[in-house]
This record gives structure tokens, sequence and C-alpha cells, in this order.
């Protein structure tokens, strides 16, 4: 059943704010470096969010992915197109890559809210599910695939990057199943847009029962 949803992010301006810092970029130089200017550069961002997802859950009508999963919820979560607007309006490179970071934060509740609905749905038929398998991420994530410090946003250091493998037999039946466009995102020529948008999968997995 697919589900399709737009959501209030939660809003987490400190840390957000921290990540920025500890990039190394110059706050000086953007006139960001007393707290209420940072604070307010993060909420202008935030405001210009449209957080949204279409997510499903599947058993026997994704043969295609029998492969990789038997019982598997998946999803495409985007920030909207506002945001990538916004942030390309900047001129400064290390505004924008505060911007990206910003983004990348908001990414990082929009997920945690989805995995928490597919969580208490597969608890309620008695499943768990385990780490998700990122399908498709903004290219300025890229840069953290390999990292695995604490700095990494929490959605990929949880979770883990597809393989190619897994990418090339899942995303393209993911487009086709999920109505995408009811979520404003399009997928063209294997460029998904807006760019601020996440894919993913995460299997079920029945819960151990506990020994007495």
């Amino acid at each position: 059943m697919k589900k399709i949803r737009r959501f209030k992010l939660t809003e987490h301006t400190r840390e957000t704010s921290r990540r920025i810092k500890k990039s190394g970029i110059n706050l000086e130089n953007l006139g960001l470096q007393e707290e209420p200017s940072l604070k307010e550069f993060v909420n202008t961002l935030l405001s210009e969010t449209d957080a949204s997802v279409v997510y499903a859950s599947f058993d026997d009508e994704f043969s295609n992915a029998k492969n990789f999963f038997d019982i598997f919820s998946a999803g495409v979560i985007t920030l909207g197109k506002n945001i990538e607007n916004k942030i390309n309006s900047y001129t400064q490179q290390e505004l924008k890559d505060a911007a990206q970071i910003c983004a990348l934060e908001f990414l990082d509740s929009a997920f945690d809210f989805v995995t928490g609905l597919i969580k208490e749905e597969a608890g309620k038929e008695n499943f768990e599910i385990l780490p998700a398998k990122l399908l498709h991420m903004p290219e300025f994530a890229n840069r953290y695939a390999k990292e695995q410090d604490t700095e990494v946003p929490r959605f990929i250091r949880k979770n883990e990057i597809a393989t190619v493998q897994e990418k090339e037999s899942l995303l393209p039946l993911l487009m086709e199943k999920l109505d995408i466009s009811k979520i404003s995102v399009s997928n063209e020529n294997n460029i998904i847009s807006p760019s601020h948008t996440v894919a993913f999968a995460i299997q079920w997995q029945r819960k151990k029962r506990r020994k007495k």
C-alpha cells in the first residue's frame, strides 16, 4: 500500500550549526560567525523545505527484488525544489557548502521520521527492520559514502550504501512502482530531481522468539 505524506521537519538548529562549524568553513567570511546569524541562516533554509515521502511495503509483487529481499519497504524522500533553488542562488561556494550541510541534516531528520513509521508498521506484523539500503543520495552526500566518523550524517552512517548491482536492479523498480510524481519527484534519463532526494529499501525480518 502506497503512502504519500508531507510532513514538518523536526528542528535541530543547534546540531546543524555545530556541524557547519566543524566542517572548516570560514564562517567569518560569510558573516555567520555569531550564533544568531548562523541560526537565522539554518532556519531560513529550513523554511524552504517541503519534506515529503512516498513509500510502500512489498512481498510477492516485486519479483525482481527477490535476489535481495523477501519482505521489504521502499521509498523516496525529498526536501522539494525550493531549497535547491535557494542553495543555487548563493554565489559563494563556502555558503553553498554550508547550505548543503544543512540540507543533509534536514534529510537526516526526514529519514529518521520515515523509518520510524516503517518500524512501527513492521512491528505490528511481528517483524523488525534491518539497516536501510541507500539506493540514491544527493551528490553532495557522496563525499561521506566511505567515511565512518561521527560527523557523517546519521542516515548515511547507520545504514548501507547499496551496491552497484542493487542500485541497477532496485532503483528502476522503485521509480516504476512508486508514484513519485505525487511528491513532485522525477527520474528522467537516470537523473533524479529535485537534487535533495533519497531513495531507499529496508528489509523486514521476522522477530526472533525470546528464549524462556
